[in-house]
């Protein structure tokens, strides 16, 4: 794949599991006892959860207990941080050399040089503790480290299929030795200003779409959801039934939010919708052919939903 034939070149950089949401003020370590890994996890009333979980537990105020990539804790009620005296509400991620950017509670990045003082905490950055963490004033104070996990790569080829263009999506893990050999080819579509551009894969010899695109008011960027094939399939079977209940209303003069299922099924739709986050994807080419033009708009985004929750109709919805 020449870098001449690549029409779109745009990734997205994961740090930890991104749909798990922070518990605040829950930090965590382990301590291996007898071959079995026990959770240290300290409350914000600085007590901890007794009797120790074991990881792997379907703990009863906690659920399932597993680790991301970053060595996080997650858990059916969200994740808990790996960390010890971690500062609520702080975080960082290692930029180049010594240096990290360091965000704060109110979203404002600074760089924090090892060995050096960092004004915003006051204090000497003077290693990273043993859960890699920053380390501030004898370790009393700790600011918690996200290392990248996963990059996500969108590549769209100047070639015609069907009504869109070839397209692979790469997954970049660390040490995998089939990065960039193992993506999955589909089909990228671009905006059509009614709808946000989308990739399509096959699914039992359907298209379907297993992610979808909505740039954001800062150009270089966009937002994505990325579905599994088997939720993308539930997708499109859920919107084919309400296109099929709006024409059967249609004929009779009715409003398809009448229809007890159609409502049912568009809050099945919304809810899987908004059980994916949406993560930041950024473009750093072929930013035209996810038409610039649907954010500026203003209304595309209410368009699209309004158009989602009353008609489904056949021209407004894509093959997905």
């Amino acid at each position: 794949m020449s870098k001449e034939n690549n029409l779109i070149n745009a990734s997205l950089t994961e740090f930890g599991d991104p749909n798990y949401k922070i518990i605040p003020g829950y930090e965590f370590t382990t301590e291996e006892v007898d071959g079995k890994i026990l959770l240290l996890i300290k409350r914000p009333d600085k007590g901890y959860l007794l009797p120790y979980p074991e990881l792997g537990d379907d703990h009863k105020a906690l659920g399932i207990t597993k680790l991301d990539g970053n060595g996080d804790l997650l858990t059916s009620k969200g994740k808990v941080l790996h960390g010890v005296n971690l500062h609520p509400h702080w975080s960082a991620k290692r930029s180049v050399g010594k240096k990290f950017k360091v965000t704060d509670p109110n979203g404002n990045v600074t760089v924090a040089t090892m060995g050096e003082f960092f004004p915003a905490i006051g204090s000497v950055l003077e290693s990273k503790d043993d859960s890699k963490n920053l380390s501030f004033n004898g370790g009393k104070l700790s600011v918690k480290v996200f290392y990248k996990t996963k990059t996500v790569q969108l590549m769209v080829m100047n070639e015609d299929v069907g009504r869109g263009k070839s397209a692979y999506i790469n997954t970049i893990l660390p040490g995998n030795k089939n990065n960039s050999k193992d993506g999955v080819k589909g089909v990228f579509h671009k905006s059509n200003g009614n709808m946000p551009a989308y990739f399509s894969t096959k699914y039992s010899g359907i298209d379907v779409a297993t992610a979808i695109f909505e740039v954001n008011k800062d150009t270089n960027k966009a937002s994505i959801q990325i579905f599994s094939v088997d939720d993308a399939f539930k997708m499109k079977t859920i919107k084919l039934r309400l296109i099929s209940i709006s024409k059967e209303s249609s004929k009779f003069d009715m409003d398809p939010a009448d229809n007890q299922e159609y409502v049912n099924l568009h809050c099945k739709l919304k809810q899987m919708r908004g059980n994916v986050k949406k993560l930041d994807f950024d473009i750093n080419k072929g930013h035209y052919l996810f038409d610039l033009k649907y954010s500026s708009r203003g209304k595309a985004n209410s368009q699209y939903t309004s158009n989602q929750s009353r008609h489904y109709n056949s021209s407004n919805a894509p093959s997905r």
